[in-house]
C-alpha cells in the first residue's frame, strides 16, 4: 500500500475533529439542527485551515443516510463515497483549473442530469473559487439567483475580494481564521504519538510556528522533518530539516542583546548567514521571539511559542533592563526584521 502522507490521513472527516473554527462549525449545526440550510455558502479564509474539509462534512451531514445529531455516521453509502470523492450528488472542482464559462456551463448541465438516488442534497464544491473568469462568475449567478432545489453551492477561497460583489451577496460567507500555534502543536502531538513518532516538544514548536497558522502546512513539515530524522524528532533535526535557525540559536542570540553583549550576537548572525540559513525566514523567527519576549516582560504571552527553559531564561534577563531601555531594543530590533 502506498504511504499516505499526513495531511491527507488525517483529514477531519467530523465536525467535532475540525480544529480552531468553532463559530464555523457551530453555525452550521446549528442551520442543519433547525434546517435553515442557505443555497449558497462562501468559505473564506487562509490556506490550510479546513475549508475544504468543512465543506466535504457539511456535504456529508446534509446526505448522511445515518446521520447522528449534526455529524455524519461515516458508515453509510453517502458518507463513504462522498469521502472517496465518488458520490454524483457531490461534485467538487478546482476553480483554478476549471476556470471558464464553458467549464461552469458543463458543471451545471452535467450535474443536474445526474440522478441524486439516495441523496438529499446536490452539492457544488468550488475550490479557489476567486480564479474564475467574470463570464464564468455570471455563468454561476444565474444559478445562485434561481438555484434549483436541495441544491447547496459551496465557494471556497483564500481570496474573497476578487469574488464579483453580485456573487458575494447571494452567499452567507464564512471566515476561516489562521490557527494559533498552541491548536497546532496539541495536533501534531497527537499525530506523533499515533504514529509512534519520537519526538522532544521544542521540534513540534518549531514546526507549528513555521506553519504560521496552517495545520495542514504543519502536517506536510512534519512529514519532511519525520523523513529526514532516523529516530527521534530533535529540535537541532527539526531546523537542520527545514533549513532554518534552532530554536537554541534564536534564543542565544536574544539572550546576547538582552546581556549588551552585541559582539557575541554578532558571531552569532555571521554564523546564520555563512550557513546559508534563508534570511527572510530567520528575519521572521527573530522578530517572532522578540515580540514574544515583550510579551514576558508584560505578562501578556498567551501562547507559549518556545520552551519554557528558554522562557524563563529570557524572563530572567529581561527584567533586569529598564522598561525603557527594553523596549527600544524591541522596537529597534523590530524594525530592524521587517
Amino acid at each position: 500500500m502506498s504511504y499516505l502522507v499526513l495531511a491527507r490521513k488525517y483529514r477531519p472527516k467530523k465536525f467535532s475533529e475540525v480544529q480552531g473554527q468553532f463559530h464555523i462549525v457551530k453555525t452550521l449545526q446549528n442551520a442543519v439542527k433547525n434546517n435553515q440550510i442557505a443555497h449558497a455558502y462562501i468559505f473564506a479564509g487562509p490556506r490550510g485551515v479546513g475549508k475544504t474539509s468543512v465543506a466535504r462534512i457539511f456535504a456529508k451531514v446534509l446526505n448522511c443516510l445515518n446521520r447522528k445529531g449534526t455529524e455524519p455516521c461515516l458508515k453509510c453509502d453517502q458518507c463513504t463515497t462522498i469521502d472517496r470523492g465518488v458520490n454524483l450528488a457531490v461534485s467538487e472542482i478546482d476553480g483554478a483549473s476549471h476556470n471558464s464559462v464553458e467549464n461552469v456551463r458543463d458543471l451545471i448541465e452535467s450535474f443536474r442530469a445526474v440522478p441524486a438516488g439516495k441523496s438529499k442534497y446536490k452539492v457544488y464544491i468550488i475550490d479557489e473559487v476567486h480564479m474564475l473568469t467574470s463570464a464564468a462568475f455570471n455563468a454561476l449567478l444565474k444559478s445562485l439567483e434561481e438555484p434549483p432545489p436541495n441544491t447547496v453551492f459551496i465557494l471556497a477561497t483564500t481570496e474573497p475580494h476578487k469574488i464579483i460583489p453580485t456573487v458575494t451577496s447571494r452567499c452567507q460567507t464564512f471566515d476561516f481564521k489562521k490557527l494559533s500555534v498552541d491548536i497546532i502543536f496539541s495536533e501534531l502531538q497527537k499525530i506523533a504519538r499515533l504514529e509512534k513518532i519520537p519526538f522532544e516538544e521544542k521540534a513540534l514548536k518549531l514546526i507549528s510556528r513555521l506553519a504560521e497558522g496552517s495545520l495542514r502546512d504543519a502536517q506536510s513539515l512534519l512529514d519532511r522533518v519525520r523523513a529526514f530524522c532516523e529516530d527521534k524528532i530533535t529540535s537541532e533535526q527539526a531546523a537542520k530539516a527545514l533549513g532554518v535557525a534552532s530554536d537554541e540559536l534564536l534564543g542565544e542570540l536574544v539572550l546576547n542583546i538582552f546581556k549588551g553583549q552585541p559582539d557575541k550576537a554578532m558571531q552569532l548572525v555571521n554564523e546564520i548567514i555563512s550557513e546559508g540559513y534563508d534570511i527572510t525566514v530567520f528575519l521572521k523567527q527573530f522578530a517572532d521571539i522578540l515580540r514574544w519576549s515583550s510579551e514576558i516582560r508584560f505578562n501578556a504571552s498567551k501562547e507559549d511559542l518556545f520552551s519554557q527553559e528558554l522562557k524563563t531564561a529570557i524572563k530572567d534577563q529581561i527584567m533586569k533592563i529598564p522598561e525603557n531601555n527594553f523596549m527600544d531594543l524591541i522596537f529597534e530590533g523590530l524594525y530592524g526584521a521587517d
